[in-house]
């Protein structure tokens, strides 16, 4: 019931990445918002913090979110007093972990405690029995009512079943999209869309 916060990794520049995932005091450092900032881990407490594309937090930083992780307390930059925390941490990658451990690229430690449960997501190419299902909950996603949903041809469908998708479901998502906008309103996506 808590809040869930999801924060993509990569999109937060190297030299602001502790800032943005400690928070900040008032007057921590030139620049900084007046009230401060609260941290990440504070913002989902009692929730979620989802971490994706965790392979893109820089190397110096693993072991400062590995002891957040651990001791379920933050301090803010500039700050001085212990914040405790409670958050369940979520991380997501692409990338295979225990490689980049091995080439120095990745804290061993920080994977340890990210790795307590471990999900194996196949991609789209090796579950294709699943694109029928998935077909159907992204065009819903799309906001239309299920009166829009359009349908597509069984042609379409083995089409898409057959296709690689080295794009995963993303890929699919744009591709059902791009079938939506150039199919003619009330008639089935077929293979030309």
């Amino acid at each position: 019931d808590g809040p869930f916060m999801a924060v993509n990794c990569r999109a937060f520049p190297r030299d602001l990445f502790l800032s943005e995932f400690l928070g900040y005091e008032n007057g921590a450092f030139s620049g900084a918002r007046a009230e401060g900032r609260p941290s990440k881990f504070e913002l989902a407490f009692g929730g979620t913090l989802f971490l994706d594309e965790v392979e893109a937090i820089p190397l110096e930083f693993h072991s400062v979110l590995g002891r957040v992780i651990e001791t379920g307390e933050v301090m803010r930059l500039g700050g001085s007093r212990i914040i405790p925390v409670n958050v369940r941490v979520i991380a997501s990658t692409d990338t295979d972990l225990d490689r980049l451990v091995v080439e120095g690229a990745f804290q061993a430690n920080l994977l340890y405690r990210l790795s307590s449960i471990v999900i194996e997501m196949p991609s789209l190419r090796q579950r294709r029995e699943d694109i029928p299902e998935l077909i159907d909950s992204i065009l819903a996603r799309m906001g239309r009512s299920a009166a829009e949903l359009p349908a597509l041809t069984p042609e379409a469908i083995q089409l898409l079943k057959k296709y690689p998708w080295p794009g995963n479901i993303r890929e699919l998502e744009s591709a059902l999209e791009r079938a939506c906008s150039l199919a003619p309103v009330g008639q089935p996506i077929d293979v030309p869309h």
